[in-house]
């Protein structure tokens, strides 16, 4: 037995043995070259992301172009990610349209109101919302962006970047939001 008893991720309670996982998928963000982008794909990623318009200086940023010249590259199954800091709608929108992508991350101050009209200019997109995980007061309001957005995404934030920092939050709170979220929750890592 592996105690997962009530485990709400489909393990058998009498058994303690997986009945039936949830998929799991993977994201390659940073990109900047084409071939990079293939060989993320090859190697198995269910998406792509590159990112644009973000608030500080990263060897990794690039523009909404060559986001685009990236993304025409990929196969069609392929979900194709724009990561940004951007707060602005119109500014959100117009990355969206010129880069081409499929699904919009949205890092930082995002209203959550404003989600609703994002949809509305670009009803193909997904749109996954991030969250900083810093404490109790981030579960309530990752259900709060998960009324709204399609996915959350859970992220830590430290002094100098809001998000791709490679640190470790409370996983305990994760799983927690993991639980009582109605919407799938992406774990940044």
């Amino acid at each position: 037995r592996h105690g997962f008893g009530a485990c709400p991720l489909g393990f058998a309670r009498d058994t303690g043995h997986v009945a039936a996982w949830p998929p799991m998928r993977v994201k390659i963000c940073g990109m900047r070259r084409v071939e990079d982008a293939l060989a993320a794909v090859l190697a198995g990623a269910d998406a792509v992301g590159c990112l644009v318009g973000l608030d500080y200086a990263t060897p990794d940023r690039i523009d909404p172009a060559a986001a685009r010249t990236i993304f025409e590259a990929l196969p069609p199954f392929v979900a194709r990610v724009l990561v940004t800091h951007r707060t602005s709608l119109a500014e959100v929108t117009a990355m969206m349209r010129e880069s081409g992508a499929t699904v919009a991350q949205l890092h930082g101050d995002f209203p959550l109101v404003a989600i609703s009209a994002l949809r509305e200019a670009l009803p193909y997109a997904a749109i996954v919302k991030s969250v900083h995980v810093t404490g109790e007061d981030t579960i309530a309001a990752s259900l709060a962006a998960a009324r709204v957005s399609d996915a959350i995404l859970l992220d830590t934030k430290t002094r100098g970047r809001i998000g791709g920092t490679g640190t470790t939050h409370d996983w305990s709170i994760s799983a927690r939001i993991a639980t009582a979220s109605p919407k799938p929750v992406i774990l940044a890592g």
